[in-house]
């Protein structure tokens, strides 16, 4: 399933978890740092929020109804960087810098999967990467300072293979 190949994909790779930061006993259950659609209470930050856009209908496309493993599959996915103001953040105390740096990893790291063949740790196959958006989301007050975040909406074109 390509959610959990983006999460371990991003989890680990040396240019995205330089940007989270340093590990600490919060990041070692899986997916730390590394959220689907809902940033938990009390997350470890700087985090990743993953949301599924969209995926066209399979009657826009030449792909069956039911999407066989193999089928080519595009969807709209966003990545929503999210750091706060913390002394501990990888580039600066400020939470709206560490989140720019956090998507601009992410970006640089996504980019180059656009190879036609990569593969993702759960053996997605990714075809192609485009339709880049980036953007800053409005901060958000924090249990002990402010939340900002950065949101990078790309189209991927992939393979499940299982």
């Amino acid at each position: 399933m390509i959610e959990s190949g983006l999460s371990n994909f991003a989890l680990t790779n040396v240019a995205i978890m330089a940007a989270l930061g340093n590990a600490d006993s919060k990041r070692v259950a899986p997916f730390a740092a590394f959220y689907f659609s809902v940033l938990a209470k009390e997350a470890v930050l700087p985090g990743i929020i993953l949301d599924r856009l969209k995926s066209p209908e399979a009657a826009d496309t030449l792909d069956a109804r039911n999407a066989l493993p193999g089928a080519l599959i595009e969807g709209i996915f966003q990545f929503g960087s999210v750091a706060n103001d913390n002394a501990q953040n990888p580039l600066s105390p400020s939470g709206y810098l560490s989140a720019c740096f956090l998507s601009r990893a992410l970006r640089r790291q996504l980019t180059g999967l656009a190879t036609g063949n990569a593969a993702l740790p759960d053996g997605t196959i990714v075809k192609d990467v485009y339709g880049w958006d980036e953007f800053d989301a409005h901060y958000e007050v924090g249990g002990l300072g402010y939340l900002f975040r950065r949101v990078l909406q790309v189209t991927i074109c992939f393979q499940e293979t299982t």
